[in-house]
């Protein structure tokens, strides 16, 4: 039918159904066709969008496959905004990643105790092997293609593309508009840019030498060997910084906490009658001692029972290093070294509370953290934390006792001889010194039970048995006298010198995630010195971190307090009357009956082979009791765990201000009333291991270094390219330089070169990119022109925006 008849009827039949209905009707049918011709009109316009765009699409892939049909004029060089922008594009992925990894690494990022996903080894060994990989493509070099206004050029990506593109535009500009040229010798720079060699061959330096302006020759190497090294060490750096590793020590927050005290309270001098721990602590009954009770941890002499059970089972065993305390709440591991010098270290008894206390605390602030804060928050990954690489750090100073025994036998008890005690240099070994102190030690006659005395500190010169002078003292000697069995005159006498100081060192926990809520801890040194082969021996530096103690002889009695007749059980160990009326029988002549020094077993045939075993008793009972200096008045006295709970410290009221402070190493304590009394501050800090990124080192450092130096020389590009507007796209392809050299005139300058350059003035000939003159009509061309003033023989520079054929 044809169109107008068809026009015709749909008037009449519009016509028909307006005389039929009302004006509101109408009204009605108007604003619905009004929305189905809007609605049409979208459709028609959305066609014909997708239409164009699939046309030109498939124009553009069969342009890609099959080529140009033929080869038209091409812009050497134009000005373009678009373009420009286009360059500068190469830049922005590389940069932004260069970006994210270095404020990865800068500011420092946790992961867990593994990678994000499946923890299987083998998964996790993917997400690794995928790291490295991405690493690679940072620096790697794909291709690509883009279409604008119908023109291809080839770029390469990322870091090595980018330093690329840099280095050829340089190279393009010297040839285009530079009036010296391009040397031979740097023509091939782009290319040789993953090869440090270069930098190092006589083509490079030939290629220098041939820039006449010292200008040139400067700006020039410096960007060459910038860019070199750059796409060198860009790849391992890349991956150092990308590919994060396993960390022991990230930090994972802490807080401030108080002590009541100050350091000359809490860490004496002078330890005397005033630092046992209270005056309940002075004359205890056997019964008190042990029964091991929490109301009485601030009494110096509290690990009586358990260091006399640990000698017991160790049946003269001194191949121990680590001997675990158990006080209630806490489990304090103290060390035992000895390679000549026998030295026990402890942590502080009354810290060792402080921070199983605050360790819960940051436990429960770790996984609220996780459940309530999003995944970049500082915190919420801690809950993901290797769970046996939780440490917390103390620092304050520690106990630190050297002790060193001479064993003399049979010896006479009713003898009033001089005794050979070791000397104690304080920063060298006593082993090594091979010296002895003469001293008188006043031997209980006629005992048949073991007996130990301190002696009181020297003063004064004293006369060694080898014939020197000295004026110099350890904190205290002791005497342990052991009789011979069925005799009361002669036995075994242990002569021994206690060295005691306080070290500055850390106390450390490293059971924080126990589900028993018992974190193990010890104590550490800041400097010691390991001398001759040994390596597990503690020497102190002279530094000013080991200070000496003086043991008074009331602290020491009140160490090892004497038993008295009404105390018949020590330790499960019932003796005779008349053995607990025996002057000098102590809590330590019990241990060391415990231990087996009364030799009722005949297992002893040498009394020399117990000197190291007697000394590392007596170093670990005064380095235990020195621990616990303070404790009374730092919950103490608590009389069961429940006293001393998360209550006991002033913790802030809110709970999201709590875990914040907690977490990132803030003050989660309020700070004491300075009524309450004089106070000293220590600070408590937690460590956790895991997968992390951080710039903890110096390789860390040169890595970023390479990339901050990347970057900047990407960012400058962009800044100049962006205000010139000037881009190019010729010859960054093999095919495109062979066809540029076919379409040149061959130079005689290059005569015996198609086989290679060997001399060094061939590489100083300069290049230029010019436009030959030509006849009347014919499209203008460009050609290479080798070492020639172009000016002399007609030849012109390129104009920029213009096609040469």
């Amino acid at each position: 039918m044809p169109r107008k008849d068809v026009a015709t009827k749909s008037i009449v039949k519009s016509s028909y159904f307006t005389v039929a209905q009302s004006p509101a009707d109408d009204q009605e049918i108007s604003s619905n066709d009004e929305v189905r011709r809007r609605h049409q009109s979208a459709a028609s316009t959305l066609r014909a969008f997708f239409a164009r765009s699939f046309t030109k699409t498939t124009k553009t892939a069969r342009r890609i496959a099959e080529g140009a049909p033929s080869e038209e004029p091409k812009l050497l060089a134009t000005h373009s905004k678009l373009r420009a922008l286009t360059v500068c594009l190469i830049h922005v992925v590389p940069i932004l990643a260069s970006t994210t990894l270095a404020v990865m690494n800068l500011k420092g990022y946790y992961i867990g105790a593994q990678l994000s996903g499946s923890s299987d080894p083998s998964t996790q060994a993917l997400y690794t092997l995928c790291l490295q990989v991405t690493a690679k493509l940072l620096v790697g070099s794909m291709k690509y293609r883009i279409d604008i206004a119908d023109e291809y050029f080839v770029q390469e990506l990322m870091v090595v593309a980018s330093l690329g593109v840099i280095v050829l535009d340089v190279i393009r500009y010297l040839l285009f508009f530079d009036d010296q040229g391009l040397p031979l010798g740097l023509a091939g720079t782009k290319t040789k840019l993953h090869n440090v060699t270069f930098l190092a061959s006589p083509e490079f330096w030939s290629g220098i030498r041939g820039l006449e302006s010292w200008r040139k020759r400067i700006l020039v190497t410096l960007l060459t060997v910038i860019c070199c090294l750059s796409a060198t060490l860009i790849g391992p750096s890349s991956a150092l910084l990308l590919i994060p590793v396993v960390r022991t020590d990230w930090p994972a927050g802490g807080t401030l906490f108080w002590l009541s005290g100050n350091e000359s309270t809490l860490w004496p001098d002078t330890l005397d009658s005033s630092s046992i721990g209270g005056q309940e602590c002075l004359t205890p009954t056997a019964d008190e001692i042990y029964a091991e009770t929490l109301n009485n941890s601030g009494c110096i002499w509290y690990w009586t029972p358990g260091l006399s059970q640990y000698a017991k089972e160790l049946h003269f065993n001194v191949n121990i290093f680590n001997v675990t305390v158990f006080d209630t709440v806490t489990a304090r591991e103290m060390q035992r070294r000895s390679s000549g010098d026998t030295w026990a270290l402890s942590n502080m008894a009354h810290i060792a509370r402080m921070a199983w206390a605050i360790g819960l605390q940051w436990r429960d602030a770790a996984l609220s953290a996780n459940e309530n804060w999003s995944r970049f928050s500082t915190g919420s990954s801690f809950a993901f934390r290797e769970r046996t690489g939780t440490v917390t750090k103390v620092h304050s100073p520690i106990p630190a006792v050297r002790t060193k025994c001479g064993v003399y036998g049979p010896a006479d008890f009713n003898s009033t001889d001089v005794f050979a005690y070791p000397m104690m240099p304080p920063y060298s070994s006593a082993w090594a010194a091979n010296n002895n102190y003469g001293i008188s030690p006043e031997l209980y006659p006629n005992t048949s039970v073991i007996t130990t005395r301190w002696l009181r500190k020297q003063t004064g010169p004293n006369l060694t048995f080898n014939h020197t002078t000295v004026d110099s003292y350890p904190s205290a000697f002791l005497t342990v006298q052991v009789p011979y069995p069925g005799s009361t005159t002669q036995g075994t006498v242990f002569t021994c010198s206690i060295d005691a100081r306080w070290a500055e060192g850390n106390n450390v926990g490293t059971n924080v995630d126990s589900t028993t809520d018992i974190f193990l801890q010890h104590g550490e040194v800041d400097s010691n010195a390991a001398v001759f082969a040994y390596t597990d021996m503690i020497l102190p530096v002279d530094d000013g971190t080991w200070r000496t103690v003086d043991l008074d002889i009331s602290w020491l009695e009140a160490l090892s307090p004497v038993l008295n007749a009404s105390d018949n059980i020590v330790s499960n160990h019932t003796l005779s009357p008349e053995i607990l009326q025996s002057p000098g029988w102590t809590t330590l002549s019990s241990i060391f009956q415990q231990a087996g020094y009364d030799n009722s077993t005949g297992d002893i045939d040498n009394w020399s082979d117990l000197a190291q075993f007697t000394e590392m008793i007596i170093a670990l009972l005064v380095a235990d009791g020195m621990s616990r200096i303070g404790l009374t008045q730092n919950s103490g006295t608590a009389n069961q765990i429940g006293d001393f709970g998360g209550s006991y410290f002033p913790w802030l009221r809110d709970w999201n201000s709590l875990v914040s402070a907690l977490l990132s190493g803030g003050s989660a304590i309020s700070p004491p009333d300075p009524k309450d009394g004089p106070t000293t501050s220590l600070d408590w800090t937690v460590f956790i291991e895991g997968y992390s990124y951080a710039a903890d080192s110096k390789a860390y450092y040169l890595a970023l270094t390479v990339v901050f130096v990347y970057m900047a020389l990407a960012l400058t590009h962009i800044g100049y390219t962006l205000r010139k507007r000037w881009f190019s796209n010729c010859w960054n392809e093999v095919p495109k330089l062979l066809a540029l050299g076919h379409n040149s005139t061959p130079s005689e300058l290059l005569e015996n070169t198609s086989a290679g350059i060997e001399a060094h003035a061939t590489n100083r000939l300069t290049l230029k990119v010019r436009v030959p003159v030509t006849k009347a009509g014919e499209q203008e061309r460009v050609c290479l022109v080798v070492g020639l003033d172009t000016r002399e023989f007609g030849y012109r520079r390129v104009e920029v925006g213009k096609k040469y054929a």
